[in-house]
């Protein structure tokens, strides 16, 4: 199953606008993004619901250079 629920908090953390500035370290920056998202599925999904869930995964959004070499394939393929 997947949602957009959290991507508010995911975006706000992008620009730092959450209150407090993200740590460099990719790990600690998502699991603090990881617990944001958490606590608005809470907010979002009854109980029942989400302890039927095993895991909860947070995309990380692509880098420019990912995208690009994403466009290269896809042209490269037509």
């Amino acid at each position: 199953m997947t949602s957009n629920v959290g991507s508010s908090a995911i975006a706000k953390g992008q620009h730092n606008s959450i209150g407090f500035l993200i740590p460099d370290d990719k790990t600690t920056s998502y699991n603090g993004l990881k617990s944001m998202v958490i606590e608005e599925l809470r907010t979002y999904f009854r109980p029942e619901l989400l302890n039927r869930i095993d895991e909860v995964v947070v995309f990380q959004p692509l880098e420019k250079s990912q995208v690009r070499e994403l466009l290269v394939v896809i042209f490269i393929a037509h």
